[in-house]
């Protein structure tokens, strides 16, 4: 690890599950599972609903947010993204979701560490619950450790992984 990063827990680096407060008549988003891509990249679309209608009961996240699946297969599969162009800022989606949100953890370079194989691995195996329906603990993940490089540093690793997707991109639309 270079000598000017950090090195701590997820817990140290992120707030885990906040809560969002806002007027019941203000419009959000909200997000279901299924409206969640698999896959590396940063794919989601949400319902529009009042807050109203959604804020009890589901996960609370606002724009800027890393939401990420706690159950088994949706977290294997890289269901998890970066929330953002929600109305008003502000969203909530099902409750198989952790939310993360840092001062100084860049998005998407949060986004990548929790679509990572190192992450993944770290959860696969402390699954409880029954079989179709096992999630992983949020104490699990708190305690995973979590690499933090200064900002910039951040920013250069989003636009190398982002530069490497598109030249996947290209080579996918060519086949």
């Amino acid at each position: 690890m270079p000598s000017n990063w950090a090195v701590c827990m997820v817990k140290d680096a992120f707030m885990i599950n906040p809560k969002t407060k806002a007027d019941d008549d203000m419009e959000a988003g909200f997000v279901p599972m299924s409206n969640i891509q698999d896959s590396y990249k940063n794919r989601f679309s949400f319902e529009p609903r009042t807050w109203g209608n959604i804020k009890k009961g589901y996960t609370h996240f606002e724009n800027g947010d890393i939401v990420v699946a706690k159950i088994s297969p949706c977290l294997e599969n890289r269901k998890s993204a970066v929330m953002i162009g929600l109305p008003n800022g502000i969203g909530a989606g099902t409750t198989e979701l952790n939310v993360f949100r840092s001062d100084y953890v860049h998005p998407l370079y949060g986004l990548f560490f929790f679509k990572s194989d190192y992450f993944i691995s770290q959860c696969v195996g402390t699954f409880n619950g029954v079989v179709g329906q096992q999630r992983v603990s949020t104490k699990i993940i708190e305690d995973v450790t979590f690499p933090v490089p200064p900002r910039l540093e951040q920013e250069r690793i989003i636009n190398k992984v982002n530069e490497l997707f598109k030249i996947l991109d290209d080579i996918s639309a060519e086949l």
